[in-house]
């Protein structure tokens, strides 16, 4: 089945999301029965669209979902969360809306915290982890951090 993508509603943000499956009506949540639940989330400054072809190989079998963080990719806002842990917080909300109860997590780079802060805070919604260039703590400057800021903002 081709990669499919849609919005939900979480915690006020319009989430953009893709997933592998059939089509549904807005406001009806796609079908993740299919083999494990898989999500994908992405590093800072990227978006879901970077698991594109893990979606598609995972697709036959498994039901693989990536999602666009707040600030990024098609997600509402232009400036992300506060802190890695109201990213967990956000994600573990992001499930609810799909009514998923537990996934296999991926993450890279920010988003592989973003997974291990989910794994603390909300270790029954995780099943595993899969990281990829992370750490649990990134130590940014100030000024790093509004250097990067003002790149993104153009």
């Amino acid at each position: 089945m081709p990669t499919q993508t849609k919005y939900t509603d979480v915690k006020g943000y319009a989430t953009y999301y893709y997933y592998n499956g059939a089509t549904t009506l807005p406001d009806v949540v796609p079908d993740f029965s299919r083999g494990r639940k898989i999500l994908f989330v992405h590093g800072a400054g990227s978006n879901g669209h970077t698991w594109h072809r893990q979606i598609e190989a995972f697709g036959a079998q498994h039901s693989p979902i990536a999602l666009d963080l707040p600030g990024h990719g098609r997600s509402a806002g232009v400036e992300g969360l506060r802190t890695v842990g109201d990213y967990a917080d956000f994600v573990a909300a992001f499930l609810d809306a799909l009514k998923i109860k537990s996934a296999v997590v991926l993450g890279h780079s920010m988003g592989g915290a973003i997974a291990m802060e989910l794994g603390l805070r909300h270790a029954a919604r995780v099943e595993a982890l899969v990281l990829s260039c992370t750490a649990p703590k990134f130590n940014l400057t100030p000024d790093r951090i509004e250097g990067l800021r003002a790149i993104t903002m153009g």
